[in-house]
C-alpha cells in the first residue's frame, strides 16, 4: 500500500478526491494516479496493508472489487443492501 498527497482534485469510482488529501492506495491506483498526473512521484510512501475493512463498511465499488477477488458471483444485484446479501450468503456457504 502506497500513501499519497493528491496535487490535483481526482475523481475515482464516482468519489471527488481533492487537492492536498492524503489518500492510501494499492500499487494498481498508484499507477493509474502516476499516469493521470494527480500525485508526486517523489512523494509516495509505502505503508503496510492496513487492517481489512468490513464489507458493511464498504462503498459498492469496493463490494464489486472484493466479490470479484473472493469469486463471488453477484448476479443482478447492483444496490448495496443487495450486494451485500449475495456476499453474505456466499461466505456463509463457504463455512
Amino acid at each position: 500500500m502506497n500513501k499519497v498527497q493528491l496535487t490535483t482534485n481526482y475523481r475515482t469510482h464516482g468519489k471527488l478526491l481533492k487537492k492536498g488529501e492524503y489518500v492510501t492506495i494499492d500499487d494498481d491506483q498508484l499507477k493509474e494516479y502516476l499516469r493521470d498526473k494527480v500525485i508526486d512521484e517523489d512523494l509516495i510512501e509505502e505503508v503496510d496493508d492496513p487492517a481489512p475493512k468490513d464489507v458493511n463498511d464498504m462503498t459498492v465499488p469496493e463490494l464489486k472489487d472484493y466479490a470479484k477477488n473472493n469469486k463471488i458471483d453477484l448476479g443482478v444485484a447492483t444496490k448495496k443492501d443487495d450486494i451485500l446479501v449475495v456476499i453474505k450468503k456466499a461466505e456463509e456457504a463457504q463455512v
